[in-house]
């Protein structure tokens, strides 16, 4: 399901939005040396993402791979994505089940996608222009409340 930036919530489990990317920050990387069991190395990065669009904007977190298309100014889908909350505020997730694909010449390129739930090939994405700072959706502190 394609949503909004403004209608993202905990309630929504997996959907699909276009934003653009305001800054990326790498906050890990790792690399994991080889020894008898691994042969190869592996790098591990994970990055704090502010995406948004014309309706609001939140932090994402991304791996691996989908940070390389997160440069500041690009556009970028992200599929199959889940809101969580972290020490009480909201943080989209792109994870092993979701992708991200990157916009050039006006079409959405999908990279490292394994499953898209819910997507919609025939509707024209809409691609934001312009971001709105002023609703972060990130800046919200939340209370988990369990009955």
């Amino acid at each position: 399901r394609r949503v909004r930036a403004s209608a993202l919530g905990c309630v929504v489990p997996r959907f699909n939005l276009i934003v653009k990317v305001l800054e990326c920050i790498v906050t890990v990387e790792n690399v994991i040396q080889p020894n008898d069991d691994n042969i190869d190395s592996n790098r591990c990065r994970v990055a704090e993402v502010l995406v948004g669009d014309e309706t609001a904007c939140i932090l994402a977190q991304l791996y691996d791979d989908d940070i390389d298309v997160a440069t500041p100014g690009s556009t970028i889908q992200i599929l199959n994505a889940k809101v969580i909350l972290f020490k009480g505020f909201m943080r989209l997730v792109v994870d092993k089940w979701g992708g991200t694909g990157v916009e050039k010449e006006g079409k959405i390129t999908t990279i490292n996608t394994i499953i898209t739930m819910g997507r919609d090939n025939n509707t024209t994405p809409i691609l934001p222009t312009e971001v709105n700072r002023k609703r972060n959706l990130s800046s919200i502190e939340y209370e988990n409340i369990s009955y």
